[in-house]
């Protein structure tokens, strides 16, 4: 049969998060009408067996999210590609309400939570709910999913360095706006608290404006964020 959902999840050697993102789709409901395909840029013997205990398909793929997730792409069946980090946890309904979506809809994104309490932090997922409905530009921390036809005529990610997720927004948003859906996808906050939740955000920032303003390169603003994120 032949799935409706397919959901892509770019692993680079974190078994830990992979374990625990697998564990949570297998107890969303209607969890057999999904095919699940790991697509790991690393060389992680331990991923692929994880990967292969959760039922999921496994592959290799050049190093870089976005070719990642391409990847995984060509291996995919379902109607819905749905593109899931691996340090995130998916709602046991989070299946069940992008099923339910009306035919009309083309792409969207759960509602957004980090992973620890902070007042700070709830402040920052309303931003980012709101930025993906009123900007329509979701981040990949925010689960999104697209009809597999859409992804496809938009010719899918761009094989960049860092903001492959913007640039799919862009060019989906010129189509249709995106739908929040209510299920909250919680995403890790070891980010955020290894380097400060304020700090984060004004680099979160920086990058966005000096890529949105000053119009600067994925390639350029790569190493601001990879330097916080190590």
């Amino acid at each position: 049969m032949k799935p409706a959902v397919s959901t892509l999840i770019p692993v680079l050697d974190d078994t830990v998060a992979l374990r625990r993102c697998l564990t949570a789709l297998r107890e969303c409901q209607h969890s057999e009408l999904n095919e699940i395909i790991v697509a790991d840029g690393g060389t992680s013997d331990e991923c692929c067996s994880i990967a292969l205990e959760f039922g999921a398909r496994y592959c290799r793929s050049e190093r870089g999210r976005g070719r990642q997730m391409n990847r995984a792409t060509e291996l995919a069946s379902g109607e819905w590609f749905w593109f899931l980090h691996a340090d995130c946890v998916p709602a046991p309904e989070s299946l069940n309400a992008l099923l339910m979506c009306d035919p009309r809809e083309v792409w969207g994104c759960f509602r957004h939570r980090i992973d620890a309490r902070s007042w700070m932090l709830r402040v920052i997922e309303a931003m980012d709910n709101l930025r993906a409905r009123a900007l329509r530009m979701p981040y990949g921390d925010q689960g999104v999913f697209v009809r597999a036809d859409s992804f496809r005529s938009v010719g899918g990610f761009d094989v960049v360095p860092l903001l492959e997720d913007v640039f799919l927004a862009r060019r989906l948003a010129e189509v249709r706006a995106p739908i929040v859906l209510k299920p909250v996808l919680k995403s890790d906050a070891r980010r955020w608290l290894r380097n400060g939740i304020v700090p984060t955000m004004l680099t979160n920032w920086r990058i966005v404006f000096e890529f949105s303003v000053l119009k600067k390169s994925p390639e350029e603003l790569a190493a601001l964020y990879y330097k916080m994120k190590a």
